[in-house]
């Protein structure tokens, strides 16, 4: 999980990579920062372990050297001295509201290069890279200058195809990046959830996007022929305040996975243990239905709504979320699961 993922409710400030995260997608910005909702994939594990030797320790940089503060060279000095590296580098900009760990910084007199670490290969366009990653590195740069640094590029390194892309910080990128942190700092006070991205090749590889939903959430809110309200059980609240839950479905797993537990034998008479007072399951009949019931989760069903095949496991995360977006307002209406 992101060490910044709750630091938008305890102040105001960005950090380059919640800057990033909103060049890339405002929802996930949103699911991220607003709700503290996060979910790794292999791509995030990768992208951490590339930044492990980096995180571990915070360094200091060194303070620009300017015209009227160069020390005099030694009498055997001969050439240029080399740029000191300096990594996991913490700035902060109180104007800009901004914070950020850079990576890498090569320094050397009063010029500082950041160098910001992705964890994949270098993309085939035109400018080498995506724009959130531009964005981010721009963020780094402009801390750098306030810090009295001369920054007019920085460099973005590739883990995965181990290449470096020079990033040049013209003015029409620093003017993006100056918009996307005044739309993100008011992003970050919104309780409205952005609409998902249109058919993004983003959203297949996005962490969040079980819990997103991005296809889902668009099927939904799509004008469409009303449709036929299937019949369903009603569960009557405690309080006449309360609102009703409808339930999809009556049986559709665990009933199931009773009869199937007893029509094939993994539960029978021997599985119980009878008394005056009860009628309990053994220790054996118990694990046997338990197994029953995980095979029932476990069985692909095709969902009627959206087409595509999945676990009954995947359907309850799924009604579930989507039940939650209903109350809050991000789905217009809930659509329950029925197989007839």
């Amino acid at each position: 999980m992101p060490s910044n993922l709750a630091q938008l409710a305890n102040d105001d400030e960005l950090t380059a990579d919640m800057l990033a995260q909103y060049a890339y997608c405002p929802r996930r910005f949103h699911l991220m920062y607003v709700q503290g909702r996060w979910a790794d994939n292999v791509y995030t594990e990768q992208g951490r372990n590339v930044h492990r030797r980096v995180d571990q320790l915070d360094h200091v940089l060194p303070d620009p050297a300017g015209p009227d503060r160069q020390e005099e060279a030694p009498p055997d000095h001969a050439g240029d001295d080399p740029p000191e590296i300096v990594r996991s580098v913490p700035l902060a900009s109180a104007e800009l509201g901004l914070t950020a760990k850079l990576d890498l910084v090569s320094a050397a007199d009063d010029e500082a290069v950041p160098v910001e670490t992705k964890r994949g290969r270098a993309p085939r366009n035109e400018q080498r890279s995506y724009e959130p990653e531009r964005v981010q590195l721009m963020a780094q740069g402009l801390l750098l200058r306030e810090h009295g640094y001369r920054c007019d590029h920085g460099v973005l390194y590739f883990a995965g195809s181990r290449t470096r892309v020079n990033v040049p910080f013209v003015p029409e990128l620093e003017a993006r990046t100056r918009e996307l942190i005044d739309q993100a700092r008011l992003a970050s006070k919104s309780h409205t959830m952005p609409p998902p991205l249109d058919d993004s090749p983003k959203c297949p590889g996005c962490s969040l996007a079980g819990i997103c939903l991005p296809d889902e959430t668009r099927t939904l809110t799509r004008p469409e022929q009303p449709m036929a309200q299937p019949d369903v059980r009603r569960l009557f609240p405690v309080r006449d305040d309360a609102l009703p839950l409808y339930i999809q479905e009556q049986g559709a797993v665990v009933d199931s996975a009773v009869i199937t537990a007893i029509n094939t034998g993994m539960v029978n008479a021997a599985s119980f243990q009878r008394s005056r007072a009860a009628c309990i399951l053994t220790d054996t009949g118990r694990k046997a239905f338990i197994r029953a019931y995980e095979a029932r989760l476990d069985k692909l069903v095709t969902h009627p709504v959206f087409g595509y095949r999945c676990s009954w496991r995947s359907i309850v995360r799924l009604q579930a979320r989507m039940l939650a977006r209903w109350l809050t307002g991000d789905l217009p209406e809930y659509e329950g699961m029925t197989t007839r």
